[in-house]
């Protein structure tokens, strides 16, 4: 796209700034006109060519209303992304609570599970899915650590182990 074309489009949504019909620079027109060039392109040479605006506002019209929507997906994926990290932090703080409390390693088993030691590390597990709410899982995993216990292993590793390959058996189950 052509640097006018960016410094009009820039312009464009400082003016609905200006007329408060933005809060924010929230659009970006230039990904719906580079994704429709080539009409992009065609309706710039109608105006050039036969001094048809209208055409061309229709299109810009659909290109705000697009890039608008776009826009709100995205923030909305966002404040999603923001709500589950707030529960994950929530979580991070119970488990560890708990862990120093009892002089234990807890396994919190949810959506993200969390493993927590008495002396405040705190892992994450990578692997897993929403087959693992169903009744039973969390016996499974139980076993699969206490398996690991009783074969000798440092009590962290158990946990993070058991964790890891419980969640994996379920990603491989999934597919």
């Amino acid at each position: 796209m052509d640097g006018n074309g960016r410094v009009g489009r820039l312009l464009i949504t400082l003016f609905l700034m200006e007329k408060k019909r933005l809060n924010t620079p929230a659009l970006y027109i230039s990904y719906y006109l580079k994704n429709n060039r080539i009409e992009y392109y065609d309706r710039m040479s109608e105006v050039r060519n036969k001094n048809n605006y209208e055409q061309w506002i229709k299109f810009f019209l659909r290109a705000i209303k697009e890039s608008s929507d776009d826009a709100v997906e995205t923030i909305n994926k966002l404040f999603e992304l923001h709500d589950k990290n707030i529960a994950i932090i929530e979580q991070m703080g119970r488990a560890s609570k708990t862990a120093k409390e009892y002089d234990a390693i807890v396994v919190l088993k949810d959506s993200s599970t969390v493993i927590a030691e008495p002396n405040g590390d705190i892992y994450f597990n990578s692997t897993g899915n929403p087959g693992l709410s169903n009744g039973g899982s969390g016996d499974c995993l139980a076993g699969m650590i206490a398996s690991f216990a009783a074969q000798g292993y440092i009590e962290t590793a158990c946990a993070v182990c058991g964790v890891y390959l419980h969640g994996l058996a379920a990603d491989q189950a999934a597919k």
